[in-house]
């Protein structure tokens, strides 16, 4: 993955995009940092502002081989609640705050749905 210097240190994400058409695996995931601008990054990177979306946000403490329980967990939120999921270019995402450590997979992560307002 390139850099740029105008990462906001200590976020990273991993994002779940609908797949193509044409690929029955479901999504594609991507890693992802927040920028403080899309004008000066690298042309080996790509960039999308988020739209101001608005998010059912659920918290995972365990280790990060385990976040799969959540995810399902939020899925099964959305289906049981009265909201909807907002369709667009992001369907999920691993938020991944200063406290964890990608070393040891500790330190707890978020799973954010994009939802209808």
């Amino acid at each position: 993955m390139g850099s740029t210097s105008a990462r906001i240190r200590g976020l990273g994400h991993l994002v779940l995009a609908p797949a193509d058409q044409d690929d029955d695996r479901g999504f594609d995931y991507f890693a992802a940092v927040r920028v403080k601008s899309l004008e000066d990054l690298p042309e080996d990177l790509s960039g999308e502002r988020d739209g101001g979306r608005e998010w059912a946000i659920f918290k995972y403490a365990g280790h990060v081989s385990g976040i799969g329980t959540t995810c399902c967990a939020a899925g099964d939120w959305l289906v049981q609640s009265d909201r909807a999921p907002k369709s667009g270019s992001m369907a999920m995402i691993e938020h991944y705050g200063a406290p964890f450590d990608s070393r040891t997979g500790l330190g707890g992560c978020e799973v954010w749905l994009p939802v209808q307002s």
